[in-house]
């Protein structure tokens, strides 16, 4: 090393080391990759978001969406602890053991669990906790994907155990999330996420120099990680938020201008001399350079949606829970609101954005009724039973998830934005149908869902409150329409809920699904097929889904004793026009 190279790399360490010193700078690093970049010419118009719900733990969804049909409700609670000789017996006592949820009607009477509610159909129902997706679903504004999970070929039993049957670490929590994040299932060593991916390919844009179009409220993601596409690909880092509704983007909050002569005007006076200092390494005039931009990003966003912002106040005067995964989406609320919004009326001027919220909890174990792990939070409805500890586990996790997409899609509709915006739930795993004595394992096949706009009923309420005039119907996803009669909002196949399930031809395809001793129920419906479906909406081009998502053409065959596979195509049919 040449003495002049030795002192210019002694000068940026110095310089770096300085800006740091000057606290708070290092919360903007992660985000230096991708300011200033020039992003790819957009192939897409409009504006549209996605945002994903990821329900950290492992969720038991086979206990949020419920088989109701006499036959197969006696099955479900068989399975989920009760006995073959009296199935209702000692079934609702909460116990790990009994795992089921009674039915709706009257044939438990002093039962202490809320029972189902019933959702249009007849055939299933949802958890106690949940009146408000119940609505959702009902007016065709939510739709449920039946036992997805990540694969890597379709899989029967009798495959389990040959060639790449299933994904790497299939239990692991860390494994599963990352197949989820990046939409390979046999790749989980891929440092890019599909969400990231897809703003790259298709060209997300907005007019706020330095925004990337994706954006987490729940700290860094995968998920989100990508590139530009192009010869001068460039990678795109996701922009960190936090829930506050007064400063939510990175700042240097403890660097204040507005009293003189105290300590922290001399640490702003010293950080900003340091920011115009030039330097002889290029290095660190562009660390100098990224930070700078860092803070002027910070201030714009802020500008925007923090105190005193065009885009603070949430939409409609809608109310969100106090909860975390409240906050997180009536912040989401909030950049959706400037992101459509032209930069000429005070918006972001966006095309396209992908955001990330998660909550966690899910791993429940024994805590599925008497968990701890909500914590704090109000307790169930009082118009039905409340047994003590229900709504301390799954149950009450699942009341903050309800409660808060209610009010996001409440939001959306104020904005007039209900047709622009799909969220979808995700979750590494379900969990086993059966109890080893004291809670659930880690499984396989779960329920998620998506919501957005639908082709159900204009307006209605939801929970008792109204949508808004502004939901007329119409909308991306091709859920239930109550006018019409048409669509279950139901889409893969929700299995019989059977220990040891294993495929027969005299299943109802609708009902077909196997699963081993613990009820690990194997997927029908691929983690990467939904993803597609959605990717596409955004105005990914069809040449290049098996880019994004490589796996997706071979869930175009099956070998073994009949079609398990609830499709076999690249994209699943539950949006319009995809």
């Amino acid at each position: 090393m040449s003495r002049h190279e030795f002192r210019s790399r002694r000068a940026f360490l110095q310089a770096a080391a300085a800006t740091a010193a000057c606290g708070g700078i290092s919360s903007l690093a992660p985000q230096f990759s991708m300011l200033g970049t020039a992003l790819a010419q957009s192939s897409v118009t409009g504006y549209k978001a996605l945002v994903c719900l990821n329900l950290g733990g492992g969720s038991d969804s086979f206990n949020m969406l419920i088989p109701i049909q006499p036959d197969r409700h006696r099955e479900y609670l068989i399975a989920r602890g009760g006995t073959e000789a009296d199935p209702l017996s000692g079934q609702f006592s909460g116990n790990a053991q009994r795992l089921g949820i009674p039915r709706p009607g009257t044939e438990v009477p002093g039962s202490t669990l809320p029972p189902a509610l019933p959702i249009a159909g007849g055939t299933h129902g949802l958890n106690p906790a949940c009146p408000e997706l119940r609505d959702l679903y009902d007016q065709g504004r939510l739709v449920f994907m039946n036992n997805v999970g990540p694969l890597v070929d379709p899989v029967s039993r009798a495959t389990f155990n040959s060639g790449r049957s299933r994904p790497p670490q299939l239990y692991s929590h860390s494994d599963q999330t990352v197949l989820w994040e990046v939409g390979d299932s046999l790749n989980s060593g891929l440092r890019t996420g599909w969400g990231g991916m897809l703003a790259g390919t298709i060209g997300a844009q907005n007019d706020v120099p330095g925004l990337p179009p994706c954006i987490t409220i729940a700290g860094q993601s995968r998920f989100l990680v990508g590139r530009t596409s192009g010869a001068s690909s460039q990678p795109i880092v996701p922009y960190r938020l936090s829930t506050s509704a007064s400063s939510p983007a990175p700042t240097l909050g403890n660097y204040s201008s507005s009293n003189t002569g105290n300590l922290e005007n001399v640490r702003r006076a010293n950080l900003e001399a340091l920011l115009a200092a030039t330097y002889p390494h290029v290095m660190s005039g562009e660390f100098a350079d990224l930070s700078e931009r860092a803070l002027d990003l910070g201030a714009r966003v802020n500008q925007r949606i923090g105190s005193g912002g065009a885009f603070n106040a949430i939409p409609g005067g809608v109310l969100f829970p106090n909860t975390g995964i409240g906050n997180q989406l009536a912040q989401v609320v909030r950049m959706i609101n400037a992101g459509r919004t032209a930069t000429a009326s005070g918006g972001i001027g966006a095309n396209r954005q992908v955001f990330f919220v998660s909550t966690g909890g899910y791993d429940t174990h024994d805590g599925q009724f008497n968990g701890s792990s909500r914590g704090g939070v109000a307790q169930g409805p009082a118009n039905g039973p409340n047994a003590a500890g229900f709504w301390g586990g799954q149950q009450g996790l699942l009341q903050d998830i309800s409660q808060a997409v209610s009010a996001f899609y409440r939001a959306l509709v104020a904005m007039g934005a209900h047709n622009e915006v799909l969220l979808f739930s995700t979750s590494e795993f379900g969990r086993t149908i059966n109890s080893n004595g004291n809670g659930t394992d880690h499984g396989w096949g779960g329920v998620q869902f998506v919501l957005g706009g639908g082709q159900g009923t204009p307006t209605g309420t939801i929970n008792g409150q109204a949508i808004g005039a502004n939901d007329v119907g119409g909308g991306p996803l091709r859920g239930r329409n109550p006018q019409t009669g048409s669509g279950s909002g139901m889409y893969g196949r929700y299995p019989r809920i059977v220990l040891n399930a294993t495929d027969s031809a005299a299943i109802p395809l609708e009902e077909k699904g196997e699963c081993f001793s613990r009820g690990q129920f194997l997927p029908t419906l691929s983690s990467e097929q939904v993803s597609a479906s959605l990717a596409r909406w955004m105005g990914l081009d069809a040449g290049n889904v098996g880019t994004l998502f490589p796996n997706v053409g071979r869930y175009d065959d099956f070998v073994g004793n009949g079609n398990l596979m609830a499709y076999t195509t690249p994209t699943v049919p539950f949006i319009v026009g995809v």
